[in-house]
């Protein structure tokens, strides 16, 4: 992927950006650097752009967002993956570990257009066993959270 950071929101830099996704699919990751799920996930993220980097991919943290909100709507959650294709958005709502996103990526934006480079599918489904220990550990707790907000609620 060529991680591009989105830095600039001007009418002009997103209208080049909307072209690009048009024409190219693509796929972006919202983040937020005051979010702790986010920094435990940009080391995932960085893997798997590496691990395809001939498919299109762009990050935005939350302080640009904010900047152009008619652009990027209003975003709640972090991190958030969305990959645009042939008019389509498709919000990723899967595992973050570098399998479950890797595939993601690879059915939703085709082949034919990301020009695929010889490491795209080299080793793209081996995980560490410290990877997989930390996904689950933060699924797990994660999951605690939402139970615990859960009840306060009640």
């Amino acid at each position: 992927m060529v991680n591009t950071e989105i830095t600039k929101v001007d009418d002009k830099h997103v209208e080049d950006l909307k072209k690009d996704l048009t024409k190219n699919g693509g796929i972006i990751l919202y983040h937020w650097s005051n979010c702790g799920h986010c920094r435990s996930f940009m080391p995932v993220w960085d893997h798997v752009t590496k691990l395809l980097q001939s498919y299109p991919s762009y990050k935005i943290e939350y302080d640009y967002m904010a900047q152009a909100p008619r652009y990027f709507g209003h975003i709640t959650s972090f991190p958030r993956i969305v990959a645009y294709f042939n008019g389509q958005k498709y919000e990723y709502e899967g595992s973050r570990d570098p399998d479950s996103l890797t595939q993601f990526i690879k059915n939703k934006i085709p082949s034919s257009l990301s020009h695929h480079h010889s490491q795209d599918s080299h080793n793209s489904h081996h995980l560490s066993e410290k990877s997989e220990k930390k996904t689950a550990k933060q699924t797990k707790t994660k999951k605690a959270a939402v139970k615990k907000t859960k009840k306060e609620k009640k």
